[in-house]
């Protein structure tokens, strides 16, 4: 499917099929929720827990969706991460050897 002139055709994951939207200014063209895939030039979804995620990787959150969850950063390059439920843990819901900043 092409999109015609300043939109971007959004997909989800593991689908074939997808919807033209309008680009934004922001996010590489995409909303949130969303990460743009340069190989193929269309918006994929992020993994649930994201709010906004990494470049080309759907399950590498910059951001969580709610106060409820926090982000452990596991890449130091692009501080990229997983979202987890705060209530996990006792520390402030920092997985072990971490700390809340």
């Amino acid at each position: 499917k092409v999109c015609i002139e300043n939109h971007v055709l959004y997909r989800e994951l593991s689908s074939t099929i997808g919807e033209c939207k309008q680009k934004l200014d922001t996010n590489n063209g995409c909303s949130s929720s969303y990460f743009f895939d340069s190989e193929e030039n269309i918006c994929r979804k992020c993994d649930d827990n994201c709010l906004y995620c990494s470049n080309e990787k759907a399950n590498s959150c910059l951001s969580c969706h709610d106060g409820d969850q926090f982000l452990h950063v596991d890449n130091v390059d692009d501080l990229s991460g997983t979202c987890y439920d705060k209530s996990i843990s006792t520390q402030g819901g920092c997985q072990l050897r971490s700390y809340l900043k």
